[in-house]
């Protein structure tokens, strides 16, 4: 082939290529970046208290029409967290996701609340960072954050968000601006002059004059009513309006507890609620505890809401609760200290969690804190790897035998080793197997000695 024609066939593929490319990105492009991550509080919010479980992010819809999330997933690269994504949002708007903590200050703004307080529901902080994909229900990546070696931007200790301004990643503001237009610390817009106070009225107006208003009036009732009544109708009115509030419901339930996990008991134990009705639970002021006389109870803050069909996690290190291993009850309270519900169990193996699976209480090695309590794995736990002794006589009867012998466990091995020695083990075997090679020679020899003659 001349050398022109191969140039030429050069340059036809070339823009053969691009044009397929060009073609491509008009197909798929738009789509591409429909939905993007627009704002990242990997290091929480600005809460007093548990701010690292403050996590949140932002997404914001690109086009000019609204897309339904159903399906979608943002998954990092190990799994650690993934969130499903529900809803809609509308054209050039904003969603937010929010991990569950009852300490939020952002969980009054989320389109999606997910989560909990569980190390797997956890976004990395610096060094770490992550490698966050945005998937649409076809299985497409639509977005991503690329950052496995430490986040680009956000700062743990200001608290300062990881905001996309002009297509980079960059500091925004502390708290963050969710639900609204990212901007940096110095590119902040100017704040908006809060009106004038209106001058209060002088004493010669008409709306001093005005009659008390109901509130006002009923305080004043209560004051006279008070006069008439005796020092101990007094204290016991007082008494009722000072008693908590709560919605007296069993939807709340104990799911799941682990009072032997592996490690140290007082920073691993937990326990696991489980809110098995349609509407979100406030278990303020409920009471969390062992059996009476163990540990101080522990009684669940103001704003603690558990949402439908929610498994939340609550770890020692928060409640200060402290199972025993050899036995001991788990119990969950009302405020006015009448149990809601209440398990009790026996001894505990290391790393077992005792679980609620189908109505029943059962020791699994398959703890799920979080989520969906499972079946136990198919594995020999160690108590079924216990076998009774083998009777080396006809066996007494039940009555007869002392409770201490009853009662005796041999290994497996020593079952094998027991069962070996009355076989004759592997002295009983080795005459025999000369035997049978002897009498095989014998047999080969007298065929091959006749045959011959």
């Amino acid at each position: 082939m001349c050398k022109h024609c191969v140039v030429a066939m050069i340059i036809f593929l070339a823009v053969v290529i691009a044009g397929f490319l060009y073609l491509w990105n008009e197909a798929y492009g738009a789509e591409a970046k429909s939905i993007i991550i627009n704002e990242v509080a990997w290091m929480g919010d600005t809460a007093e208290e548990d701010s690292h479980y403050n996590e949140w992010i932002e997404f914001y819809n690109n086009t000019d029409s609204p897309i339904a999330l159903d399906g979608w997933i943002l998954k990092a690269a190990d799994d650690t967290p993934i969130i499903e994504l529900s809803g809609t949002i509308d054209a050039g708007s904003y969603y937010i996701a929010a991990r569950n903590n009852e300490t939020s200050t952002i969980i009054s703004k989320a389109d999606l609340i997910y989560g909990s307080r569980y190390y797997k529901h956890a976004l990395k902080n610096n060094p770490e960072g992550e490698d966050l994909k945005l998937i649409n229900a076809e299985g497409n990546i639509i977005d991503e954050i690329n950052a496995p070696g430490g986040w680009p931007a956000g700062n743990n200790e200001t608290k300062e968000t990881m905001s996309l301004v002009d297509n980079a990643w960059v500091n925004g503001p502390t708290g963050g601006t969710p639900g609204e237009p990212n901007y940096t610390q110095e590119t902040s817009p100017e704040p908006t002059p809060e009106p004038e106070p209106e001058p209060e009225p002088n004493e010669t107006s008409p709306e001093n004059n005005a009659e008390p208003n109901e509130e006002v009036q009923q305080e004043l009732e209560k004051e006279k009513t008070s006069k008439h009544l005796s020092e101990e109708e007094q204290l016991e009115i007082t008494a009722s309006e000072e008693e908590p509030d709560f919605i007296k419901t069993f939807d709340i339930v104990l799911s799941e507890f682990m009072p032997s996990p592996e490690g140290a008991d007082s920073e691993n134990e937990w326990i696991e609620l489980l809110n098995t009705g349609n509407e979100t639970i406030d278990i303020s002021n409920w009471i969390l505890d062992d059996m009476e006389g163990g540990s101080n109870p522990f009684i669940f803050p103001e704003g603690t809401n558990i949402l439908p069909g929610e498994y939340r996690v609550f770890s020692a290190d928060i409640t200060d609760l402290a199972l025993n291993n050899s036995g001991d009850n788990v119990r969950l309270l009302f405020p006015d200290k009448t149990i809601s519900d209440e398990v009790e169990y026996s001894r505990a193996d290391e790393g077992y969690s005792y679980a609620l699976i189908e109505n029943d209480w059962i020791w699994t090695n398959n703890a799920t804190p979080g989520s969906e309590n499972e079946k136990p794995d198919p594995v020999v736990s160690s108590k079924q790897q216990r076998v009774k002794k083998v009777a080396t006589k006809v066996a007494p009867k039940k009555e007869d035998i002392p409770q201490e012998q009853e009662n005796e466990t041999i290994t497996t091995e020593e079952f094998m080793a027991q069962t070996t020695n009355k076989t004759g083990g592997a002295g009983g075997l080795l005459p025999f197997t000369i035997g049978i090679l002897v009498a095989a020679g014998g047999g080969a020899g007298f065929f091959f000695m006749r045959k011959k003659l």
